[in-house]
């Protein structure tokens, strides 16, 4: 029998990689949140609203959500019953053993042009399928076996591809990216999730991918439906929520992600978010609200 348990996010996303099976009668009690992590959560429940980035929509039974290290996100529960989902998150050095594989691991998470584009809905044998996965997962992360961590890293490959193959077969007509153009995106990716506190230019990304600004720049908008400086730009706000939802002091953000002062930090953030630093961190401190 699969154990309950309560949910807490500061005592859940600690270490290099989780995965849970979760039965609770409400929602988490979660703020919108952003986190070095790629998480997988697999609803098990009807009732379920998915809050990312600046939308909202229903999540049916047997729905795969995709986070990456960009996506604000808040999961809410909105049934009588009990609230069933599997969670699975894990950092980009987990995976550093699979050096140049670990890329086409990670495709799903990245791909961001189109609507919708967190949520693989599942037939019932994917579901089923889908459940094995993370059940051994589950079995193999709390195993004494011998060689239980590379077993546990190569169960956690081989679902990342079985992920893949269903994103990609559903979402064929919605990504126009090939592979040259995803390994570019990629490289620059990584390297902004490293350095965005630090300035970032176009010329830097261009010699780090072997590809000219302008080819690098669609390359972006084709992956991610960001040109590269939007997704800088993006990332930092991403990250500058994040610290604002853990209580970081406005000014203090501002340093933290790569803006040159304070005031164009705050002008930026309220022209894309809607609101100012400080009134982003007091409305999204209560993780009740429904809007």
């Amino acid at each position: 029998m699969t154990p309950k348990y309560s949910e807490s996010k500061q005592e859940f996303y600690t270490g290099e990689c989780s995965v849970k099976y979760s039965d609770t009668p409400q929602s988490p009690k979660f703020n919108m949140h952003v986190h070095d992590a790629y998480e997988l959560t697999l609803i098990l429940s009807d009732d379920v609203e998915l809050f990312v980035n600046n939308t909202s929509y229903p999540v049916p039974r047997g729905s795969l959500l995709l986070f990456n290290t960009m996506d604000s996100h808040r999961i809410k529960y909105n049934g009588d019953k009990s609230y069933q989902r599997f969670v699975l998150w894990f950092k980009q050095d987990f995976l550093s053993e699979f050096d140049n594989l670990s890329y086409k691991l990670l495709r799903c998470f990245f791909l961001k042009n189109f609507e919708k584009s967190n949520m693989l809905c599942l037939s019932e044998e994917q579901l089923s399928e889908t459940v094995n996965y993370y059940n051994l997962l589950r079995k193999l992360k709390f195993s004494k076996a011998f060689m239980a961590n590379e077993r546990f890293k190569l169960a956690l490959a081989q679902f990342l591809i079985f992920i893949n193959d269903l994103y990609f077969t559903k979402n064929s007509s919605n990504i126009p990216v090939h592979h040259d153009d995803y390994v570019c995106v990629y490289k620059s990716i990584l390297y902004i999730q490293e350095s965005f506190a630090n300035d970032i230019s176009r010329k830097t990304l261009s010699a780090l991918t072997g590809v000219n600004e302008r080819t690098l720049c669609d390359y972006f908008k084709n992956v991610t439906g960001f040109t590269t400086n939007q997704y800088i730009l993006n990332f930092r706000l991403s990250a500058a929520k994040n610290l604002l939802l853990k209580g970081i002091q406005t000014a203090a953000v501002s340093e933290q992600t790569g803006f040159d002062n304070y005031s164009n930090f705050s002008r930026t953030f309220k022209k894309h978010v809607g609101v100012s630093p400080k009134q982003y961190a007091m409305q999204f401190s209560n993780p009740n609200r429904t809007t």
